[in-house]
């Protein structure tokens, strides 16, 4: 009878676990397919800051779909990443009322720190 019982228990502990994987797998597959266009326009966007222009951009809502996948910790952390990205295309841009692309000449001496604040974002994103 014990035999029988630590058998049953074995075969619900282990379908509990099996469960618990498959929800973790799930989740992540979920955060892969909405981080992976932010992480190509990432990468689009800093091979463009290394060649000394930005034009790549990302849709606020698709960061807004990423961040339920995210602890609170990790959101406030991307939010923190991207005011220090959008602060530094503010200091590469010197044209306030135009989009970056749009104005003045850009200072590339500042582009060091788009390309930081870029590689910086894929760190937070790399895909799990």
């Amino acid at each position: 009878m014990t035999e029988l019982l630590s058998g049953i228990l074995g075969l619900l502990l282990g379908g509990l676990i099996v469960h618990r994987l498959a929800l973790g797998r799930d989740k992540r597959k979920e955060f892969n397919d909405l981080a992976a266009p932010i992480y190509e326009r990432l990468i689009q966007a800093e091979e463009q800051a290394q060649n000394g222009y930005v034009w790549v951009t990302w849709d606020n809502a698709d960061i807004s779909r990423l961040k339920p996948y995210l602890k609170n910790r990790e959101r406030k952390k991307l939010d923190s990443l991207i005011e220090n990205y959008r602060e530094a295309i503010r200091l590469a841009h010197t044209t306030k009322d135009k989009e970056p692309w749009e104005g003045a000449e850009p200072i590339k001496e500042e582009f060091y720190r788009v390309v930081n604040a870029l590689k910086d974002l894929k760190k937070m994103l790399i895909l799990r």
